[in-house]
């Protein structure tokens, strides 16, 4: 990933968030361009960072994205979090679903549907896989001077893609549609907001491709429903 630190105000790059003075007293550096904090998130607790992503603040997207360096295994964790809310949103549709053949007296066992949880995780690892390839080729197809674009776009998509975990009150109750509808397009305009600060590219083309590439991953996986269907039931 890119290791340059940035302005969150202008977007400059910088070389240093904090100046070190002699006695080793440290401050926050101010930007040579807008003359304000580089980055007064990083005095922040993570609470207040949090709630600024999900009001779909500028800054905070370039704090995280920018001035917060996370590991490649960090990243990957991010991942693999997001894929099994993926993956028990998939499966506790289709549990309901077969809950109700099986008081239809259906000859159908419980234990298939962990069998069918693994196959959910391969759906939202295949989902994944195609909406992130999708991404990064419009990226960089759209930003052709910019560096690193495709680094960049994937790690956008990762760390905003957090609204993923709302899934996680399916353990304590069961919501309805209109919860699971909110829940996504929140992960899109999450996705969009952070794509268009990670690639420096307008929010609105940045919106544009976030929808193309999600319509597209939908497409697709309806029409691979259709043939598995009498597969995993």
């Amino acid at each position: 990933m890119s290791e340059n630190l940035v302005c969150i105000e202008c977007f400059k790059s910088i070389d240093s968030i904090f100046k070190v003075y002699s006695d080793g007293f440290k401050d926050l550096s101010e930007c040579p361009r807008c003359h304000k904090v580089v980055d007064f998130y990083v005095e922040c607790e993570p609470s207040v960072i949090i709630i600024d992503l999900m009001l779909f603040k500028e800054k905070a997207y370039r704090h995280i994205l920018f001035n917060h360096k996370f590991k490649y295994i960090v990243l990957c964790k991010f991942l693999v979090a997001f894929l099994l809310c993926d993956a028990y949103l998939f499966w506790f549709n289709k549990k309901n679903r077969q809950y109700e053949s099986i008081k239809s007296n259906d000859h159908l066992l419980f234990y298939e549907l962990e069998w069918n949880f693994y196959f959910m995780l391969f759906r939202a690892l295949i989902n994944f896989l195609i909406y992130s390839s999708l991404i990064v080729s419009l990226s960089v197809f759209s930003q052709i001077s910019s560096k690193n674009v495709a680094n960049q776009a994937i790690k956008s998509l990762i760390l905003s893609s957090f609204g993923k975990l709302f899934v996680l009150p399916l353990v304590i109750w069961n919501p309805n549609e209109v919860y699971f509808n909110l829940a996504f397009f929140f992960t899109l305009i999450s996705n969009s907001q952070a794509l268009s600060v990670a690639t420096k590219m307008s929010i609105n083309k940045s919106k544009w491709i976030v929808a193309l590439c999600s319509s597209v991953v939908y497409i697709f996986d309806f029409i691979l429903q259709l043939i598995i269907k009498d597969n995993f039931v």
